[in-house]
């Protein structure tokens, strides 16, 4: 296996990074391994680079993924456990301490509170057209 040199990449704008992020399921162990280190030799080099330790990178980057994800349009339910959640519930948390929102706001299947769909029925031409609605109560 080759050795990545540590000192060439820059933590936060490399894209090696990111794949090694997510080739190691986004954990330190495993991505100190990839890249040729003992995990003390990892957790100093994103000592000086930064202020954010190893395991809070690799949980940013993770959670990044995750809204771009749920902001296409993905569920839930899928994406946390293609991204390595065992629990939705820790995911959903998580989430939310992030962004401000729960994912389920986000990928639109859970409106904010008043708002609510209505099914509605309408004739174009000779065809009976139905349709979701939001409304605010």
């Amino acid at each position: 296996m080759n050795r990545i040199e540590l000192k060439e990449e820059g933590i936060v704008q490399g894209d090696i990074w990111k794949k090694l992020a997510f080739a190691s399921q986004f954990k330190a162990e495993p991505l100190a391994q990839l890249c040729g280190v003992s995990i003390r030799t990892l957790q100093r080099y994103f000592a000086p680079n930064g202020s954010v330790s190893v395991t809070q990178w690799l949980q940013s980057i993770r959670l990044q993924e995750a809204y771009s994800r749920l902001k296409s349009g993905a569920r839930v339910k899928e994406v946390a456990y293609d991204l390595g959640y065992k629990q939705l519930s820790h995911f959903s948390r998580e989430f939310k301490k992030q962004y401000g929102i729960s994912p389920s706001l986000l990928n639109g299947s859970k409106r904010p509170s008043g708002e609510r769909v209505c099914r509605v029925d309408r004739v174009v031409g000779n065809s009976l057209i139905s349709e979701m609605a939001g409304h605010v109560l």
